[in-house]
């Protein structure tokens, strides 16, 4: 037995829509009520991806995940890490709790999509029933990052930003539940007989090919992650700061960067149903290629202007791509047939991720428009990793 597509969609949620991201929507009421700035909240986003790297790669070369002990400890500490971020005061604490809620984000993360995973390769379900598990388990992502635009829409602007972090904690732990109580992952062993292992089902390429196409793919990964990173970690903020300097300028920035961040949940839980489809019929490195394109052109829309009406668009094609660009390039890692490869990639992830803060910290000052800019340019870069560099060897 295994657990229910919509039981892993919760514990996305919990683990990235909510326990990742929602930094994000919080970061401009913790600008106005905290000594915090927007330097400063890059170094704090920066160690939730420090954590979310190390979690990654303490994963890659055994399968911790699907330990239940290791998976409850994980979201024990990510629950806390929420709590207890309303004691802290100084920048050192806050990235000392990031850290660990990226670190048990990641441990989750993988623990889900290793369950999602297994249950597929397991069962014998058609195109269309395997792109529904694959909607209901990757639309939990934006499940999670809705509910906590929609939660930081209704507290209001001036809602204190502890009370908030206590939602979200409260919010984190509900999600996780159903996870905590599903049944535990059983061996893949006692599923499937021995010659179903990774190197046997991958796709029939020559060893050369296979490396290279390994490779590319951890480098397009990379700089996704670098590149996406700036948009979920600023848009919100990006767009909260643009209006008037009059009375009341803030509250209409705060809802609009409210409406923004739902719209890129809102995005994010139809979208991977709708791109599994289109993998089934396009093959996973077409539809990884124009998912990229789109996020491009989602990085650039904020980079070119600052309108709200725009800025919800930019949040719709990130929405719409982010989660979907995971899950195709995890799938094509495990076509390739490379052991542990959804946690190797998630390092590559990971360090880009780690890198997309610090890189854009020195144009910050002057708007987020050349940052955004910045994150276009890499995911182009990615775009054509994607297009061109894996060519047809990963086109299942």
């Amino acid at each position: 037995m295994t657990a229910h597509p919509v039981t892993l969609g919760l514990g996305l949620a919990a683990a990235m829509g909510v326990g990742r991201f929602v930094f994000t929507p919080l970061l401009p009421v913790m600008i106005a009520q905290t000594s915090m700035t927007e330097q400063t909240g890059a170094l704090v986003a920066t160690a939730n991806y420090v954590g979310y790297l190390l979690g990654a790669l303490a994963l890659s070369g055994r399968d911790a995940a699907r330990s239940r002990l290791f998976v409850t400890a994980n979201a024990l500490a990510l629950v806390a890490s929420e709590v207890l971020m309303l004691g802290a005061s100084s920048t050192l604490a806050w990235s000392a709790l990031r850290l660990v809620a990226g670190f048990s984000s990641a441990v989750l993360f993988i623990a889900c999509t290793g369950r999602l995973h297994a249950s597929l390769t397991a069962a014998t379900a058609s195109a269309a029933e395997a792109a529904r598990s694959r909607g209901l388990a990757f639309g939990g992502v934006g499940a999670g990052i809705a509910l906590t635009g929609a939660g930081t829409l209704l507290a209001g602007a001036g809602a204190d930003w502890r009370g908030l972090w206590i939602g979200s904690a409260v919010l984190s732990a509900a999600l996780l539940l159903p996870l905590l109580l599903s049944p535990a992952q059983q061996p893949v062993r006692e599923r499937q007989p021995p010659q179903q292992s990774p190197a046997a089902t991958a796709m029939p390429l020559p060893p050369a090919s296979r490396r290279r196409a390994w490779v590319l793919l951890m480098c397009l990964y990379f700089a996704e992650g670098l590149g996406y990173i700036v948009i979920g970690t600023f848009l919100v903020d990006a767009v909260a700061a643009v209006g008037p300097a009059e009375e009341g300028a803030g509250v209409a920035g705060f809802a609009a960067g409210g409406i923004v961040w739902l719209a890129v949940g809102l995005a994010g839980m139809v979208a991977p149903f709708l791109w599994s489809l289109c993998a089934a019929r396009t093959g996973l490195r077409a539809a990884l290629a124009l998912a990229l394109a789109l996020q491009t052109a989602g990085a650039l829309i904020p980079a070119l202007t600052g309108s709200p009406g725009w800025a919800v668009l930019a949040a719709l094609l990130f929405g719409g791509t982010f989660v979907p660009i995971t899950m195709l390039a995890l799938g094509i890692g495990t076509a390739l047939g490379v052991p542990q490869s959804a946690a190797k990639l998630t390092a590559a992830y990971g360090l880009g991720q780690v890198l997309g803060p610090l890189v854009v910290i020195p144009v910050l000052g002057a708007g987020y428009a050349a940052a955004f800019a910045v994150a276009g340019s890499v995911l182009l870069l990615a775009t054509g990793l994607s297009a061109l560099g894996l060519g047809r060897a990963v086109t299942p």
